[in-house]
């Protein structure tokens, strides 16, 4: 039998694009499938509830996107490196017992505070109160720089640097020459820096509102521990350096550092806003770049509010991510029909994160109120018990709110319905925020 030759020309038009479309049909089938195993082991390991749900919704949906985050970010043990992480930190600790010791005559108690609310957050941080250290704010990136550059000129033996990422530009290249310098003249640098890292060191642009402190005495030894614990994960090495306290004269004010990170046995950083805001009696002020917390952080802000304590909580109007602040919206009208205060810092971006306890003590913090910051990220916060620190926090609030517009009632639900559609499927996405 015999084809007519059109016929034939456009059968094998025909099949390639039929191949084309068997095979894009057999890779989203394949990609569900795996998207709905990979949903299955969510469902057994995933820690939250909430946390649960977005995993399901997306792996099931956005499989492409969502099966390489799971198992890059979204598993609960990060099974390898929690044992080994847990192990080297045990090790270290033991390795410098001796040295921190000598802290001991410095170990003091946050005197007004709950017994075992403290107990709870010296548990967290597994470090005490020591008392003798000076804190100094410092509002904004100039002041900060200029600490800083001052700190590493005035080195003598070492200088222990931790970012994020130092970009290539005026503040990067000046902290780069200050540390060649010094390097030079027989300091010792050890510099470390975050390979994906979203902050970083440069001058950022007009309106960027963010908090820093100068911290001078033992609880500087404590930072060092931490950055050790870094160091030694990182390169292996155990750098030497000086374990000696000094405490500046005159200076009394107790100091706790707490670090938090992944490989915590207990999900750290959302307990210690927890028992911050159970610490306060009188106001708990906390500013934030961004707002996804888990259930016990805003539970812990209504029971406060509802009970007469003065809360407010600061975020920026516009933020540099379009998904968390929609996701955030949806917290807002609960909050604020139990009582507490929200303010929008409206000159640029807040980014600044600070808690102002009562008013005799403040904390300054790298910790988001968010989930990844909470469980995911290395942040590290100092708790400051001194009434004339909290002071210059309490002022420094005072000025942004100022420049700030307070949220009213039911301002969320008055808002457009594809706004309100938009938050709430944001909101899905919560505990991967």
């Amino acid at each position: 039998m015999v084809f007519p030759r059109r016929a034939w020309d456009a059968g094998k038009m025909r099949f390639p694009k039929l191949r084309r479309i068997l095979k894009v049909s057999a890779f989203l089938l394949t990609a569900h499938l795996i998207g709905f195993a990979t949903s299955l082991h969510a469902l057994m390991e995933t820690r939250t509830a909430p946390g649960t749900v977005a995993w399901i919704v997306s792996l099931n949906t956005f499989p492409y996107v969502a099966v390489p985050a799971y198992w890059v970010f979204g598993r609960s043990e990060f099974e390898d490196y929690v044992l080994m992480r847990r192990e080297r930190v045990t090790s270290l600790n033991q390795a410098l017992a001796s040295d921190l010791d000598s802290l001991r005559p410095f170990r003091t108690e946050w005197e007004g505070a709950d017994e075992p609310t403290l107990r709870a957050v010296e548990q967290l941080a597994r470090l005490p109160f020591v008392s003798g250290n000076s804190a100094e704010l410092l509002v904004d990136g100039p002041a900060t720089y200029e600490s800083i550059f001052a700190g590493i000129d005035a080195a003598e033996d070492y200088v222990l640097v931790q970012y994020y990422i130092v970009r290539d530009d005026g503040v990067g290249r000046e902290l780069q020459r200050r540390l060649i310098e010094r390097a030079q003249d027989g300091v010792r640098v050890h510099l470390l820096m975050d390979g994906v890292g979203s902050a970083d060191l440069s001058s950022r642009g007009d309106g960027w509102r963010d908090a820093h402190m100068r911290i001078e005495g033992p609880a500087v030894l404590h930072l060092q521990l931490s950055f050790l614990e870094d160091w030694r994960w990182v390169t292996s090495e155990l750098p030497a350096v000086s374990w000696t306290p000094h405490a500046p004269a005159g200076a009394t004010a107790p100091i706790l550092i707490l670090p938090t990170g992944p490989a915590d046995r207990f999900e750290t950083g959302s307990l210690m806003v927890q028992q911050f805001i159970h610490l306060t009696k009188r106001r708990i002020w906390i500013s934030s770049p961004y707002f996804v917390p888990d259930e016990g952080v805003i539970a812990a802000l209504k029971l406060a509010a509802l009970g007469g304590v003065d809360v407010r909580l600061m975020l920026p109007e516009r933020s540099d991510s379009r998904l968390a602040t929609l996701a955030a919206e949806t917290y807002m009208d609960p909050l604020i029909a139990a009582g507490v205060r929200i303010y929008r810092y409206q000159p640029g971006f807040m980014h600044a994160k600070r808690f102002l306890i009562d008013d005799h003590g403040a904390a300054v913090s790298t910790v988001n109120l968010d989930n990844r910051s909470f469980r995911l990220n290395f942040e590290l916060t100092a708790l400051v018990a001194d009434a004339s620190f909290a002071a210059e926090v309490e002022r420094m609030f005072v000025a942004d709110f100022a420049d700030s517009r307070e949220m009213v009632r039911d301002e969320f639900a008055n808002k457009p319905l594809w706004f309100r559609l938009s938050a709430r499927a944001a909101n899905l996405f919560a505990p991967a925020l």
